[in-house]
């Protein structure tokens, strides 16, 4: 039976929610074989590949004017720290669409101008392995009024030369994208 550690052993890492011991297609025990130049977990019987894919993650950089609005993170990881608004891509949902329902859970802002897609990043951690990370800016409208939503302890907005140091290296990245650009 496959575990996390011989995971690690050949370089790969899993989530805590996807190290496949046996083929989801057909109950088979996996094994490590090379596929496509990579060694992956392969059924023993039915020959399925088991691709460690990264999941998509969106994060938003909303602005008024010279300020972007930050939640303080209200849960793992990173809880406590100013981060941009961000979360998973749902099954079915369109990267901008998760952009906006996170922006709308997280700040309770609805009202929007202009949406930018600002950069694609990789991160890599210990809960999630890797995931791809989709950069939005968003125009926030003057007058909107953001409140801390559901994973955020607080808010707060920020000049762009006060910004603080981001709690995930593509976040950093993102920021610095969007502030070459605009």
């Amino acid at each position: 039976m496959l575990t996390k550690e011989d995971y690690q052993m050949y370089g790969l890492v899993c989530g805590r929610d996807n190290c496949y011991s046996f083929c989801p297609m057909c109950g088979s025990e996996l094994i490590f074989r090379e596929v496509d130049g990579k060694i992956r977990p392969v059924c023993s019987a039915c020959s399925w590949v088991y691709f460690i894919n990264p999941p998509p993650v969106v994060c938003v950089v909303p602005y008024r004017g010279e300020e972007v609005l930050l939640i303080k993170r209200g849960v793992a990881p990173k809880k406590g720290e100013w981060a941009l608004p961000g979360g998973f891509v749902e099954v079915g949902e369109a990267p901008m669409e998760a952009c906006l329902r996170e922006l709308k859970e997280e700040t309770g802002l609805v009202d929007i101008g202009k949406v930018d897609l600002i950069s694609v990043e990789s991160q890599s951690g210990n809960r999630y392995g890797s995931v791809v990370v989709i950069g939005y800016a968003v125009q926030v409208i003057l007058g909107e009024e953001a409140v801390p939503g559901d994973d955020a302890q607080d808010l707060a907005w920020f000049s762009v030369k006060e910004l603080p140091k981001m709690p995930f290296d593509s976040f950093e990245r993102i920021v610095n994208r969007w502030l070459d650009i605009f």
